[in-house]
């Protein structure tokens, strides 16, 4: 399988809170998700799927998928509860590269692991939506080549709809994810189980921000950023605080009109680095500026009406700095424009290579990146 997808994949479902498993063409074990890990960690033992589940007609199951479509067993009895699953074929290329296996129950175990309070089961559906939102893709990649070939460019275009709206769907599970992962006690008492690397933060923000602009290209609004000379090392987590980065980002191409311009600045300042987003959008009113970094507050001007919110992507960011003992402050001026800017310390550890971060490529690349999931939706372009 080719390791781009399978990478994806496993950025998309390894915090799912339900089963997921990916398997090659014979049904061999390639990886499974934490919630398989750990709370059934026995089927990888059986490094086989026909061996963790004997009791399927395998041969039935790999018709449905040579046919490139899902197929969902009956329930059947496993470690106490009622099961079935459900196998959805990777596509890429027209090829069938494996197949990823949902393990569904009506048991709230498989749902909602940890407790049945309102927060968990509002985090467990949203991760629901990941399996259909995935087999939608999948299915979308090559309908739309189909297209191509026969040149039905205005059908292309619906299919590419479709894409955009998956995308806006996406990006409010991701936020409401994330949102609950970071406010979870048990994980504020192990630092949010952030994967802390100490890197150029100069060429990881550039490389960014090209990205960035790319992306961009069709929408009409501009990105340009300016980078201090100075090399500047710090600890982050680069996903983590990519997400953040580009939830402002979000933001700032939500608020603005076409053919404005968002600017990007990184700075030392002491000890600390320093990053400035600002635009010259409808901005903030005094009265909102207070509540835009709580829990599902959104302001929606009535001319916005794109853009799905949770209201939850400023205090995402606010979370995501805070545990990268960072600050931000927010100056906004209604009718003329909103800045942030993020300050977060400086490692001087000359004894210690700074990690090289993904290039500009690989975030185009992967259409499952944090990149695409939150700006696709925002931007006119051939999501295939």
């Amino acid at each position: 399988m080719n390791i781009d997808k399978l990478d994806s994949l496993k950025s998309i479902y390894s915090d799912l809170n339900n089963s997921a498993i990916i398997c090659d063409n014979d049904y061999n074990i390639i990886w499974i998700n934490n919630f398989t890990k750990k709370y059934l960690s026995e089927i990888l033992n059986k490094k086989n799927l026909k061996k963790a589940f004997p009791i399927y007609n395998y041969e039935k199951i790999t018709e449905k998928i040579l046919e490139k479509k899902t197929c969902e067993t009956k329930e059947i009895s496993f470690n106490f509860s009622n099961i079935s699953l459900e196998f959805i074929p990777i596509i890429d290329n027209f090829e069938i590269q494996g197949t990823i296996v949902f393990i569904k129950s009506s048991d709230p175990f498989f749902s909602m692991p940890f407790s049945l309070d309102i927060d968990r089961i509002i985090s467990a559906v949203s991760g629901q939506f990941r399996s259909p939102l995935f087999s939608i893709f999948n299915l979308l990649a090559p309908l739309s080549r189909r297209l191509e070939e026969y040149e039905l460019y205005d059908d292309i275009e619906y299919i590419n709809h479709i894409a955009r709206n998956c995308y806006k769907m996406i990006k409010s599970t991701v936020n409401l994810s994330e949102y609950f992962k970071i406010s979870d006690s048990s994980n504020e008492k192990n630092g949010n189980n952030l994967n802390f690397k100490r890197l150029n933060i100069n060429k990881y923000l550039e490389d960014l921000c090209k990205s960035i602009q790319i992306i961009l290209t069709s929408s009409n609004i501009n990105l340009e950023y300016t980078m201090t000379r100075e090399i500047i090392i710090t600890n982050i987590d680069p996903e983590r605080f990519s997400i953040a980065f580009l939830n402002i980002i979000s933001n700032s191409c939500v608020y603005t009109s076409p053919g404005n311009t968002i600017h990007v600045s990184l700075e030392r300042i002491r000890t600390d680095a320093v990053i400035t987003i600002s635009d010259n959008g409808v901005g903030i009113s005094k009265e909102r500026l207070n509540k835009v970094f709580e829990p599902y507050y959104s302001y929606n001007p009535n001319f916005i009406s794109e853009s799905m919110h949770t209201g939850l992507g400023l205090t995402i960011v606010k979370k995501i700095i805070e545990a990268h003992n960072g600050s931000y402050f927010l100056n906004s001026v209604e009718n003329k424009g909103t800045s942030i800017a993020i300050k977060f310390p400086i490692n001087d550890d000359i004894d210690v290579m700074p990690y090289l971060e993904s290039n500009t490529a690989n975030y185009i690349a992967n259409k499952f990146s944090p990149l695409y999931i939150f700006l696709a939706d925002l931007c006119d372009f051939n999501t295939f």
